[in-house]
């Protein structure tokens, strides 16, 4: 009994000694494990602090993001996320409620931090949320009567609320504090404007703290927008004039005094005083808007040069934007190996702005770049399917980056293409409000309203933009389309002046097919149809010749003023493009017009059975419907439904095929209730 007390003792003694030994090893794997945690936490907060510090926002938001996840109460991380997150722009602002978020943590720790406190004034108000805006600054007006950051915070918040006048008195009380800053001034200004004071009050506060600060570029921009709120455009004019004359100008006054310019008209001023304000920016904002306005103006050479300068200065967001506008002047110069580079590096940077500027290009004026510039990983189906509906695309740049018109402008493309007419003349209008200084949303808002008849409207506009870029092309042809809208034979010294503009845009710019038609029309209309005829046979000898469009507006231009070369200029059509259903369509309708529809339609029969496996394609369904209608076969109704099924996503296909006479005409459509009738036909 004893000796088995005694392995019974023994046994428990080696099984306490496994169990503290287990217990040790444990305890010194989990103290071990912490410890390697705990290291790797540190050094996730030591690269994202480096990469916040150095502007690697992808990096120090990865990093950081973890690290908070573990120690959410860690000042300096929060402090350095919430730098970099407000610069990391996201859909509908998404990034700017986290920044909020996180230093209202940070104000919770700490309670009296002056940096996390502006930065929390300077968002709330963008973010709508004015109240809790107000009540901060407050509690630092408190302490600080004289805090111009919350002064200046507070002001802004109450002019969102509509408060104008005590806003007004925080403004001109931060301005008087702090007179070198622009945004107090002119946010002073701005606020006495808006409560509707008189123009001679506006006049005397822009005189009289000019004044007291003589010589001041602030207080000089500030007078000079005044006298041009006030109607006195003279005044305004030479104190805009004086201050982009000086040798230096702050940088928080150049980007408002180039406004002014180019509201006064002076575009070269402006982008003389964008250029010298560029050269002293450290942020990179001033040369992002110098390469926006000369790229916008078509000045794509000056882009590529001041791109390249080795003394362009800021942070990441602003050489992307350097690199995707250089990378657009390249493109638009044909330069194709420079520009297959610099998407190339652009695509290789991490930055919304570079990834978003980067599926921007592979669409449009890039279309062409899918082929010749992307990288082969690039060249898929995807850029394929989305250069065909760019409407998605242009959608998330622009709720990412909503005040670039670049952007604006391509997005009222896009709707205009799937044929939301309204929205797309939103979308331009935007953009022209965003870089009033180019010429193409109001170019595209202009022949839009020319297309609904317009044409007084539409003039306005083209003189508007021409106004801003006197020799631009597009704005030039758009122009002389729309006064030769509803243009009558008798108007002779209207088509005069017409055809002189036509001739001098096209010794402008030589080889404007498009102008081509127009010119035959007007030379008719003044009774010079020997010199029209020459014109049109000149042009049916040119090599390259003429595009499949040109040639169908002559054919059109010939039927209306009865020249008489309509068959040659559809035989020169055929020749050089083919026997396309456009041009088939054409001489089968002018054999039907002659009275041989049999001939027509035989025509038409054998040039589709000809095209192959293309003979089945909305195109040439489109002639087929188009031809039977016209000669009014029995069968037309049919080949329209064909038509529209082959097509469902087509959104003018559909419609051709229910507006289509032999459609409408139809005893099924006739039948339908009128309510069904008239919603189709709206």
């Amino acid at each position: 009994m004893r000796s088995r007390h005694k392995k019974m003792v023994r046994r428990l003694g080696i099984l306490a000694i496994v169990l503290a030994c287990g217990a040790g090893v444990a305890a010194a794997a989990f103290i071990y494990r912490k410890h390697m945690l705990h290291e790797h936490f540190m050094r996730l907060r030591a690269q994202g602090l480096a990469a916040a510090k150095a502007g690697n926002n992808s990096v120090a938001l990865s990093d950081l993001g973890q690290y908070l996840g573990q120690f959410p109460s860690d000042l300096a991380a929060l402090q350095a996320f919430a730098q970099v997150r407000e610069a990391t722009p996201e859909p509908h602002g998404r990034n700017l409620y986290q920044t909020a978020s996180v230093l209202r943590s940070v104000l919770y720790l700490q309670p009296n931090n002056k940096k996390c406190q502006r930065q929390l004034l300077n968002l709330l108000p963008r973010l709508g949320q004015n109240a809790e805006c107000v009540a901060l600054a407050d509690r630092i007006l408190k302490k600080s009567p004289n805090d111009v950051p919350a002064l200046y915070g507070k002001a802004v918040a109450l002019a969102q609320l509509r408060k104008f006048k005590r806003a007004f008195a925080l403004a001109n009380r931060a301005a008087t504090l702090v007179p070198t800053k622009a945004a107090y001034a002119m946010l002073a200004l701005q606020t006495l404007a808006s409560q509707q004071s008189p123009r001679a009050a506006l006049r005397a506060w822009a005189k009289t703290t000019l004044a007291k600060h003589p010589g001041s570029p602030v207080f000089m921009l500030t007078a000079s927008l005044a006298q041009l709120l006030t109607g006195r455009r003279a005044q305004a004019n030479t104190l805009a004039l004086k201050l982009a004359a000086m040798p230096t100008l702050p940088t928080d006054v150049v980007l408002p005094l180039v406004r002014q310019l180019d509201n006064l008209g002076h575009f070269a001023a402006a982008t003389r005083a964008l250029k010298k304000g560029a050269a002293h920016d450290a942020s990179g904002a001033i040369a992002e808007a110098y390469c926006q306005q000369m790229l916008l103006q078509q000045h794509n050479r000056a882009v590529v040069e001041f791109t390249t300068s080795p003394a362009i200065h800021g942070g990441a967001a602003a050489r992307d934007y350097l690199l995707a506008y250089r990378t657009l002047a390249l493109i638009r110069l044909k330069q194709t190996a420079a520009a297959r580079l610099a998407l190339a590096a652009l695509k290789k940077q991490t930055t919304p702005a570079a990834q978003t500027w980067a599926t921007v290009l592979d669409l449009k004026p890039a279309l062409k770049l899918a082929g010749k510039l992307a990288p082969k990983s690039v060249q898929n189906s995807a850029i394929k399917k989305s250069a065909q509906n760019p409407l998605p695309v242009y959608i998330s740049a622009c709720n990412t980056f909503p005040n670039d018109p670049y952007f604006v402008c391509g997005l009222g493309d896009a709707f205009n293409k799937v044929g939301e007419a309204e929205r797309a003349a939103q979308e331009w209008q935007a953009a022209a409000h965003l870089a009033p200084a180019w010429p193409r949303p109001l170019v595209r808002l202009a022949t839009a309203m020319a297309s609904q008849g317009r044409f007084v409207a539409g003039a306005n506009l083209i003189h508007a933009a021409l106004r801003y870029a006197p020799h631009n092309r597009r704005a030039l042809v758009a122009l002389a389309f729309i006064r030769s809208a509803g243009l009558q034979i008798t108007q002779k010294p209207a088509i005069a002046h017409l055809l002189k503009l036509v001739q001098s845009i096209e010794k402008r710019f030589p080889n404007q097919q498009n102008m081509l038609p127009l010119q035959v029309k007007l030379l008719a209309m003044q009774g010079q149809t020997a010199a029209a005829k020459t014109l049109v046979n000149f042009d049916l000898r040119r090599q390259p010749p003429l595009s499949a469009s040109t040639f169908m507006l002559l054919a059109a231009v010939d039927q209306r003023m009865r020249l008489g070369l309509r068959s040659r200029i559809l035989a020169a059509a055929q020749r050089a493009h083919g026997a396309t259903p456009q041009i088939v369509l054409a001489r089968a309708i002018e054999l039907a017009q002659q009275r041989h529809p049999k001939q027509g339609l035989s025509l038409l029969k054998k040039a589709r059975a000809a095209a192959g496996a293309a003979a089945h394609a909305t195109p040439w369904n489109l002639a087929w419907a188009q031809y039977l209608g016209l000669i009014q076969n029995p069968g037309a109704a049919a080949a329209w439904i064909r038509a529209a099924n082959a097509a469902p996503a087509s959104a003018s296909v559909q419609w051709m095929a229910l507006s289509a006479p032999a459609v409408q005409a139809d005893r099924l459509w006739r039948q339908l209730p009128g309510q069904f009738q008239s919603r189709l036909q709206v």
